[in-house]
């Protein structure tokens, strides 16, 4: 005695073959589509000089994962922090998999990034389902714990903060710095002056413009017969020198010796007004 099962309703020929006794039953499975993406950046000293400088890099890794229930294809990772170069992809994944090694990425550290003594950024990874769609993840830090979810996918987005080791200020030494210039020749803030670093002669200070173009370096800065910045570049880098800078915001980074024998980082806003 045999029978082909039906769906349950014999009554109705779904499949056309005027048998309305054996039609399939078909159970729909929900397509599930997901990526998870992390970003760890680890800060580089390119000049292996131990400090912070304008120049160095962060260097991120990406590990992003197939999370969902069906595999996803041309995935391409995307980053919006300016002048970063990404490297890898596009990539498959089958459901389940991981890659930790296709995409990387190099960032050079800015005068601002210095002096924020931190970078913080999100990167983004987009690939596409069975039936075409878009799968989008938000990359989240797996060093900060605070895994917010915010495209409710279960797994969390938060941005990547990679910390700039070596931007503080010592409290202990006394020195001030006055952050604002008007070289107008009037005799009044025509320098630009840091109280108290003459007791530490082992100091380069040097300064940038907005885009982080060098303007002015100088060593044993406030020592007897040093150039004090008058807003004029001295030439060191990009700037022409004797070139009179315009009137704006620039960015001091001043590292010197302080007085138990270690190596201080001071940075801060400069402000030229003529």
């Amino acid at each position: 005695v045999i029978d082909v099962s039906d769906n349950g309703d014999e009554t109705v020929d779904d499949n056309g073959d005027n048998d309305p006794t054996n039609d399939e039953t078909i159970t729909d499975i929900e397509q599930l589509p997901n990526l998870a993406l992390t970003k760890t950046g680890i800060y580089v000293d390119a000049n292996g000089d131990d400090l912070p400088n304008v120049g160095d890099e962060i260097q991120y890794t990406f590990t992003v994962t197939n999370t969902g229930n069906v595999d996803i294809v041309n995935i391409i990772l995307t980053d919006p922090l300016t002048d970063i170069v990404l490297t890898g992809g596009p990539i498959d994944l089958l459901v389940g998999e991981t890659d930790t090694t296709t995409f990387t990425a190099t960032y050079v550290l800015t005068a601002e990034d210095v002096l924020l003594g931190e970078v913080l950024n999100q990167a983004t990874v987009t690939g596409q389902d069975p039936n075409g769609n878009d799968v989008i993840d938000l990359s989240d830090d797996p060093i900060n714990t605070t895994d917010v979810d915010l495209d409710n996918d279960g797994d969390a987005e938060d941005e990547t903060v990679t910390i700039i080791e070596g931007v503080f200020t010592d409290e202990d030494d006394p020195i001030i710095v006055y952050t604002g210039i008007s070289p107008n020749g009037d005799g009044v803030n025509d320098d630009f002056r840091i109280v108290g670093l003459n007791n530490f002669p082992d100091n380069t200070l040097r300064i940038y413009n907005r885009w982080g173009v060098q303007v002015f370096e100088e060593e044993g800065y406030e020592q007897p017969g040093v150039e004090l910045f008058k807003g004029i570049s001295n030439g060191r880098v990009t700037i022409s020198q004797k070139n009179e800078l315009p009137v704006g915001t620039y960015y001091y980074v001043l590292e010197y010796i302080n007085a138990r024998g270690l190596n201080t980082y001071k940075a801060g806003y400069l402000y030229i007004n003529r």
